[in-house]
């Protein structure tokens, strides 16, 4: 860390040395953290917590000086500024280079690297959209200045400053209201099998995989099956691509008093081995929906794009050379299925999952109810008389009772210091039997959750025997009917319900944690580290990919020893077997 930046924030207050830091941090900063016209005050008083404009900023620093707990990151955002590598410093870089070795092919600036890096499919397209998401200026409708549906502007008016003869102007500028990011997929596909090994690893699911009924990658499952079936021609070709669709929501902003959504739509390479498809530098980007609100039902608005892509690759396919075989062949590509939360299933569906046709399978609901009408019911059905609601001492109005699951405060005390000291190996917190739950609750409520938590570890296994299906779609409707007879109504909303499905749907889809939200949620993760600049997230989540993209391409393209990210086929040799 500089000395010469830790100086000043020990300088008395209103000292010159101290006001010109805080100056410069302010300048620093704002470009970086601010949302909008305000970002978090690091000062004593607000504890990075409370939000404000820039000046207000700057007086709390002044007045309350750095809270000591962000005193190192103040100092690392003057570094960052003062030492970071802009385009400039960049071309530099490269000239320097290029005059130590004269003879190597160098780019010498930072626009021709990106200009390269374009030229290999390293790109995106930036379509603007209805604010209200109504429709895009794509393709016959590009040019239009206004939305068919809404009537409202593609632009927004704002005024810039211009410096001319030492006075500023405000110049009228255009800005699209709302810009979507799309990433052709084409080249990405295409770019798949350039590199020998990866090629290889793109055909793994027809001639590495171990074929003994049981569940061990989609391919074993029923709709990879059935897609073969239906289209022999698509699967005579083992390199042909099946994709899955994810889409969800992320705040880029890591706050929670932000309310802000952008949703990435990202796929899934289902060619790969079971070990690699999830892989972050597996997952393809495919669409960025700006925010600061959800898409909601026009999701499919946002959609156009890459459908129109898939649909392409369907039905003409895309000449692409294979390194592994030297190869010409024509690449064609599929959609299985996507991948998505409750909620976002109902935007991807236009299925509604609320009420009582929740579940799109039974058309079942959830009722979300515990009060004296909903015990009264229960007297109605004649069950659960332990439930049902009793006179009060005066007669004048009815009581509930407690229910088996009810706790004391003791008893509370009890769960929640099991809970608080809790140490569990990585990956093994769905075995809550490791809690000592009997100890903490009542057995006739502790056995059915455990059951529950066996349960979800079978099905999560990487290697799933289909025989044992019957036995474990036998075991969580015992599971549910031991809940019907400790819970109340009100705990029985269509997240319960929907349990009861999950053993139809491995089999028909295949592996579980090859299918969930876990690993799309990690990568989302990734995604939102990307954001440098808060006041331009989107872009810095475009760049940061394609930065990200590069390099995992060059690693694998240069050799087995270039990069962190080189997929090494040898390395996995040896993994069918330890996944029995």
């Amino acid at each position: 860390m500089d000395d010469m930046h830790e100086i000043w924030i020990n300088l008395p207050k209103f000292s010159e040395g101290y006001i010109k830091g805080i100056q410069a941090f302010i300048k620093h900063a704002f470009p970086k953290m601010a949302v909008g016209d305000e970002m978090t005050r690091p000062c004593k008083n607000c504890k990075n917590i409370k939000w404000h404009c820039q000046d207000v900023v700057y007086d709390h620093l002044i007045c309350f000086g750095p809270d000591p707990l962000y005193a190192n990151w103040i100092i690392e955002i003057n570094e960052s500024c003062v030492q970071g590598i802009t385009e400039s410093g960049f071309g530099e870089i490269l000239e320097l280079i290029k005059e130590a070795f004269p003879e190597a092919n160098i780019p010498l600036s930072f626009s021709v690297v990106k200009n390269i890096i374009r030229d290999l499919g390293l790109n995106y397209k930036k379509i603007h959209a209805c604010p209200n998401s109504c429709m895009l200026y794509w393709g016959e409708i590009e040019k239009e200045e206004k939305c068919r549906t809404c009537g409202l502007s593609r632009w927004v008016i704002v005024e810039k400053s211009n410096m001319n003869d030492d006075e500023a102007h405000k110049i009228p500028r255009k800005v699209p209201a709302n810009v979507m990011r799309y990433f052709p997929l084409r080249p990405r596909l295409q770019r798949l099998f350039m590199c020998k090994d990866n090629s290889k690893l793109m055909v793994w699911h027809a001639l590495g995989c171990k074929k003994d009924g049981k569940l061990r990658h989609p391919a074993d499952a029923e709709a990879w099956k059935k897609m073969n079936a239906l289209y022999p021609q698509f699967s005579l070709e083992n390199r042909n691509i099946r994709l899955g669709l994810a889409a969800d929501g992320f705040n880029p902003f890591r706050s929670m008093n932000i309310n802000h959504s952008t949703w990435p739509i990202v796929l899934v390479n289902y060619n790969l081995p079971p070990w690699l498809c999830m892989k972050p530098e597996n997952l393809i980007l495919s669409t960025l929906i700006s925010g600061p609100e959800s898409p909601k039902n026009s999701i499919d608005v946002y959609m156009q794009l890459l459908i129109a892509e898939l649909n392409e690759l369907w039905n003409e396919g895309a000449e692409t050379h294979d390194a592994s075989t030297g190869q010409i062949f024509t690449l064609r590509a599929s959609l299985l299925w996507t991948i998505s939360d409750f909620a976002g299933y109902a935007m991807l569906s236009g299925w509604s999952m609320k009420g009582y046709l929740g579940c799109p399978d039974t058309n079942g609901g959830s009722i979300k109810k515990d009060h004296v009408n909903a015990r009264l019911h229960l007297e109605e059905l004649g069950i659960r008389k332990e439930l049902y609601p009793v006179k009060s001492s005066d007669g004048k109005y009815l009581e509930i009772r407690a229910a088996i699951f009810d706790m004391t405060n003791d008893e509370k005390d009890r769960f929640f210091k099991v809970l608080k000291n809790a140490k569990l190996p990585y990956g093994s917190a769905s075995n809550i039997a490791r809690l000592r739950l009997k100890k903490s609750l009542k057995p006739v409520v502790s056995i059915p959750l455990i059951r529950l938590g066996a349960f979800l570890r079978s099905i999560w296994s990487k290697v799933i025997d289909l025989s044992e299906m019957n036995r474990l779609q036998q075991e969580i409707v015992e599971i549910l009917c031991q809940f019907e007879t400790v819970f109340t109504q009100a705990f029985f909303d269509i997240m319960v319900h929907l349990l009861v499905h999950l053993c139809s749907e491995l089999a028909y889809g295949g592996l579980a944690y090859l299918r969930s939200m876990w690993g799309v949620e990690r990568y989302l993760c990734k995604l939102k580290n990307y954001v440098r600049n808060r006041s331009k997230p989107k872009g810095s989540i475009d760049e940061c990919y394609l930065a990200e993209e590069c390099l995992t391409f060059c690693s694998r393209f240069l050799g087995s020893n270039a990069g962190s990210n080189t997929v090494q086929s040898r390395k996995f040799e040896g993994c069918p077997e330890k996944l029995e």
